[in-house]
């Protein structure tokens, strides 16, 4: 959402020509500033559906890739332990 409004600001505050040149915008600054925590929570919820983070790599398959992933973190985590660990909301 926060990099959405920041989209809107750049195209509004210097017009949709300016905004598509390759310099650095805040909303740039900010995706990148978002990637590292971003990948963390895919990599812990792909870890709750009992699956290893490396299938976060098929995101790369044009729009399957992505259609597929977001279909695996739909579902509820597995309960009790998996190979990753016990469930950390288990009694």
């Amino acid at each position: 959402m926060v990099g959405l409004a920041l989209i809107v600001a750049e195209i509004a505050v210097f017009g949709l020509q300016q905004a598509q040149d390759p310099a650095i915008g805040p909303a740039d600054i900010f995706g990148w500033a978002m990637l590292i925590p971003n990948l963390a929570v895919s990599f812990r919820r792909l870890h709750d559906i009992d699956r290893s983070a490396w299938w976060l790599l098929i995101a790369a398959v044009p729009l399957v890739g992505i259609i597929v992933v977001l279909f695996w973190q739909c579902p509820p985590g597995t309960i009790g332990k998996n190979d990753f660990g016990m469930d950390p909301i288990a009694p």
